[in-house]
């Protein structure tokens, strides 16, 4: 059982804890807060190790006291994890991806697209300095595509920058891979309809029919056979 007991102008902790002593300063001269950390630092004690009291005495306790307190429960602090960024999911996504090219399941084609739209939105991040995957809101994917929209219709044979939709769908393909390996809780991107869809010339030259097969055989390389069309 531990109290708190005023000494010159500081509270101190006293008790015991199983054959234990424990008598030290608490580094505070309200009373009320006094009392808050003793209860923290019993229900540590009592939860052990485990405990998610921890964390929050290092900063209420003197760093000695807190050493001491957690030595009792044989306490170790694990090393803050650093916040995921684009770089990592980049890197992760083009590890599956040369995975997948060796088991049959992607194309060397299809992969070398998904690389553009990749350095693409790598060079947005850097122009609106974000580089966190938390900073990546559904609202900057937005500012993203009128950029890319932009890029694109600069260029010949843009057909009215019609390519952001692949690009849309590219990046919601990445960031479903950044959900699957818990780097990010929802997916930021919103699709732009699908790849390829034309609504003024609908399925010239082709026929519905005939499209829908080429659709079914195209396998891994659906994006790139929604491009071509």
């Amino acid at each position: 059982m531990l109290s708190v007991r005023k000494r010159d102008r500081v509270y101190w902790l006293e008790g015991r804890f199983g054959s234990r002593r424990i008598q030290a300063s608490i580094g505070t001269r309200n009373h009320d807060a006094a009392l808050l950390s003793k209860n923290r630092i019993e229900r540590a004690l009592m939860e052990g190790s485990s405990s998610e009291e921890w964390p929050q005495l290092r900063k209420l306790l003197p760093k000695a006291v807190f050493e001491k307190l957690a030595a009792l429960v044989e306490y170790v602090e694990q090393p803050r994890q650093r916040p995921h960024e684009w770089k990592d999911l980049r890197d992760s996504f083009a590890g599956d991806s040369e995975r997948r090219i060796i088991l049959g399941k992607l194309r060397n084609t299809t992969w070398t697209r998904y690389q553009h739209t990749l350095s693409e939105f790598a060079n947005f991040l850097e122009t609106v300095q974000i580089r966190e995957l938390t900073q990546i809101t559904r609202s900057v994917v937005e500012q993203f595509k009128t950029w890319r929209a932009g890029r694109i219709k600069k260029r010949k044979f843009s057909r009215g920058g019609r390519g952001l939709a692949l690009d849309a769908a590219i990046l919601h393909r990445v960031f479903s891979h950044a959900i699957e390996l818990e780097m990010v809780l929802r997916n930021p991107v919103r699709m732009e309809g699908r790849p390829g869809d034309d609504p003024e010339c609908g399925a010239q030259p082709f026929k519905t029919d005939e499209l829908s097969k080429l659709r079914e055989a195209a396998g891994p390389d659906l994006l790139a056979f929604l491009v071509l069309r």
